[in-house]
């Protein structure tokens, strides 16, 4: 019974949380799934048959003609630096939220009463963010899960995408402990906390963008390569990478109809793809396991 009634009280956090803040979770879910959906259709627009990889179709009598590839879509924006920032800024708002405020407010001291240690107290309140930022980044994904299984090349690329969206989750749940982490250290500071977190995110923005200039103008800047090295992105795991399609060059006598060649599938380096996730869950841990040691240390404006 006693086990119980802790249990109970613990999910309180989560319940009392949920109920003040539904409307919030709801427009975060649909904003991103929306933009998920909306940003896979207009990569897509125009292409007669849709493949993950990509892809150059030659028509016997016709010409050449190249497509976008759907992880293009992962590659450029759902699972990469775009979709980081969009939810580091719902981490930050959601820690404000459920956090920050009310340990400067003092209401943290409600929870104080129902018996709850200050361990539990945080690791539901992280655990409700954590929950809230799974939903809505599973819930997102599903418009894309549809797209990628309708793709010519599903059977031999859609494990990739379930393998990278499991990459990413845990790289969200690395940037959320590192928040968490970072407004603990400076809880009572107004807006050190939200500068540090969103230092990050532009940090992260600005590496980005020159990784992606050095790819598309070399001889300028080939030098930015290197920053691949240095970014916080890096610790994600980008499985869905592909060679460009060949161009296809038909013989004569070649029956007429259209033609299509595949680029062929990047295979990661084994090594990191094993080191990666244990990084980043050792990440995770180290930040939880000081977080909650400064959370017991603090007086909290009881």
């Amino acid at each position: 019974m006693k086990t119980i009634n802790s249990f109970e009280k613990k999910n309180q956090i989560i319940k009392t949380h949920l109920k003040s803040n539904w409307k919030y979770i709801l427009f975060l879910t649909l904003f991103w799934t929306v933009m998920a959906l909306a940003s896979t259709m207009i990569i897509n627009l125009g292409n007669l048959e849709l493949y993950i990889a990509p892809s150059s179709h030659v028509t016997m009598g016709g010409g050449h003609s190249g497509a976008m590839a759907l992880e293009e879509v992962t590659g450029m924006i759902l699972h990469s630096v775009p979709a980081m920032v969009f939810f580091g800024g719902a981490m930050i708002s959601l820690i404000i939220i459920v956090i920050s405020k009310e340990v400067k407010s003092g209401k943290i001291s409600f929870w104080m009463t129902t018996s709850l240690s200050r361990t539990n107290i945080l690791i539901y309140k992280a655990l409700f963010i954590w929950i809230v930022i799974s939903v809505v980044y599973f819930v997102s994904e599903i418009p894309v899960i549809g797209y990628f299984s309708s793709a010519g090349d599903a059977s031999q690329n859609i494990g990739y995408l379930f393998a990278e969206m499991i990459y990413f989750w845990i790289f969200l749940t690395v940037l959320l402990s590192v928040f968490i982490l970072i407004f603990l250290l400076f809880i009572n500071k107004d807006l050190l906390p939200i500068l540090i977190c969103s230092g990050i995110l532009f940090y992260m923005i600005v590496t980005y963008a020159l990784i992606l200039m050095s790819n598309m103008l070399p001889d300028i800047f080939g030098w930015a390569e290197n920053l691949k090295y240095v970014a916080i992105q890096s610790l994600f795991l980008e499985l869905l990478n592909f060679t460009p399609a060949p161009d296809l060059v038909l013989p004569p006598g070649t029956p007429p109809g259209t033609y299509t060649s595949l680029g062929e599938f990047i295979k990661p380096n084994i090594a990191w793809a094993i080191i990666s996730p244990l990084l980043n869950i050792g990440i995770i841990t180290g930040c939880l396991f000081t977080s909650n040691w400064i959370f017991k240390k603090q007086d909290l404006n009881i």
